[in-house]
């Protein structure tokens, strides 16, 4: 399937998943680091990187529904993006 919504040429929602994706890691990781070091600021600064990490993931979902909406309804693909979708949210909003 040919994405819906694109910039220059390429798909945006494949774009934009990398940034919560990273920005969810690295707040993990300056969680476990925090632990260890005792750095007043990591907690805050780990926050923040949640906050703008489901910003980021809103922002790919609402990319992700336009180019899910030109996929054939009952397809194996229509499935799996809902499948997709469903799973994400879930994971984001939780």
């Amino acid at each position: 399937m040919d994405a819906r919504a694109k910039l220059f040429g390429h798909s945006i929602h494949q774009m934009l998943i990398p940034l919560p994706i990273g920005l969810f890691t690295t707040a993990t990781l300056l969680d476990v680091v925090g632990l260890v070091v005792r750095a007043p600021e990591l907690p805050s600064v780990s926050f923040w990187n949640l906050v703008m990490g489901s910003v980021g993931a809103l922002l790919a979902t609402v990319f992700g529904a336009i180019d899910l909406s030109v996929v054939p309804l009952g397809t194996r693909a229509s499935r799996i993006g809902l499948i997709h979708a469903s799973v994400n949210m879930v994971a984001v909003t939780f």
